[in-house]
């Protein structure tokens, strides 16, 4: 089963090979959570990304592919999709 040590290493490749990205993963939380789907970031507090991995999702992925879906959600960060989904009215429709 997927562990936050199998995110790190992950995390520490993106670090190497594209630090722009790989710096937003360094003091993020990381957690798993079966509750969700796949993966996603959300705010804790109103101010803390969090990072939170299906476990069994994760397992499904190679490596190659768990390396897109982290940088995938380090995009959401770096857009500030967290800090502007306010904006809108219709949030499932602006989360697709």
């Amino acid at each position: 089963m997927g562990s936050i040590t199998d995110i790190s290493k992950i995390s520490t490749r993106l670090l190497l090979r594209e630090p722009f990205y790989g710096h937003f993963m360094l003091a993020m939380p990381k957690a798993l959570d079966s509750q969700i789907q796949t993966a996603c970031v959300s705010l804790l507090h109103g101010k803390i990304i969090k990072l939170s991995v299906n476990p069994d999702f994760w397992d499904s992925l190679q490596e190659e592919k768990q390396y897109g879906l982290i940088k995938h959600e380090i995009l959401h960060v770096a857009l500030r999709h967290l800090f502007i989904q306010k904006n809108f009215g219709n949030k499932p429709l602006y989360n697709i």
